[in-house]
């Protein structure tokens, strides 16, 4: 599972270098998801968000709500047609939050983990 790191700072020469220690690259895709998770209950719970980027080993999702870390999560992505008047594409996605961001800007939570090639459980 990959883990969000910050970026090291390098001054080489009198110029900073920023290396990005992330082992996939993130994009930056804001799209509807839904995701479910168990409470310490075990109830199940379901909210709806954005994403803010995406990679193939990891996402940030925007959301007031914030997830203990650790917490099992899986999440929908909904991407809007590739061309009009065909359906748009559902990913799933499992993984576990790794991050918490309380900010007025991006607030949320990173969450890392892999794409499912099967049926996604939020719908069960």
């Amino acid at each position: 599972m990959e883990w969000k790191q910050k970026p090291i700072s390098v001054l080489e020469e009198g110029w900073t270098i920023c290396i990005e220690r992330r082992r996939h690259t993130r994009y930056q895709l804001r799209v509807r998801t839904v995701y479910a998770w168990r409470d310490k209950g075990k109830k199940r719970l379901r909210e709806a968000g954005f994403t803010r980027d995406i990679s193939i080993g990891g996402l940030f999702v925007l959301s007031s709500l914030t997830l203990p870390l650790g917490t099992t999560i899986s999440l929908e992505i909904s991407l809007p047609p590739v061309e009009p008047g065909t359906p748009g594409l559902r990913l799933t996605f499992d993984g576990a939050v790794t991050r918490n961001v309380k900010s007025n800007v991006d607030a949320g939570f990173a969450v890392a983990g892999d794409f499912r090639q099967h049926m996604s459980m939020i719908e069960m």
